[in-house]
């Protein structure tokens, strides 16, 4: 939750996203970023009840009873919960932000050491996203760049 922010999407296509820190001017690890969903939401011209699915990175939720669910689904009381892949997410969000040539992409993830991987190569095929090889803290290029 270092960098914590939020991003709405409305039928497939990003209208929102916004940094914790960016909205509130201050650097405040640990929780969730309350006034960048607010914002995120105001600027989609939408209310939290009318959000189907909240997903969220992992590490911080292991699973759908943590806290931090709980938190969520108070905010977004009609929502179904999704925790995904930190790497992943990077990765798929490469890939929808990048032109894909017919045969595919090679993604690469590089981060210090968040959830003790560092690094992971995926290949994007087809509309999958497949995880090649990964390594993990110490033998991280981004704890090398920090």
């Amino acid at each position: 939750l270092d960098d914590a922010a939020c991003a709405l999407a409305v039928d497939g296509k990003i209208v929102a996203a916004v940094e914790q820190e960016k909205i509130s001017r201050r650097y405040a690890p640990g929780g969730l970023p309350h006034e960048a969903i607010q914002e995120t939401l105001r600027l989609g011209r939408l209310d939290a009840s009318a959000v189907d699915v909240v997903a969220l990175a992992r590490p911080f939720a292991a699973g759908a009873d943590s806290l931090i669910a709980l938190r969520v689904k108070q905010i977004f009381p009609r929502a179904r919960f999704v925790v995904v892949d930190h790497h992943q997410a990077h990765a798929m969000s490469a890939v929808c932000a990048a032109p894909v040539a017919p045969d595919g992409a090679t993604v690469l993830t590089l981060d210090r050491a968040g959830d003790l991987r560092c690094t992971a190569r995926w290949l994007y095929r087809d509309g999958v996203l497949t995880l090649e090889r990964e390594s993990y803290f110490p033998e991280s290029l981004g704890d090398l760049y920090g």
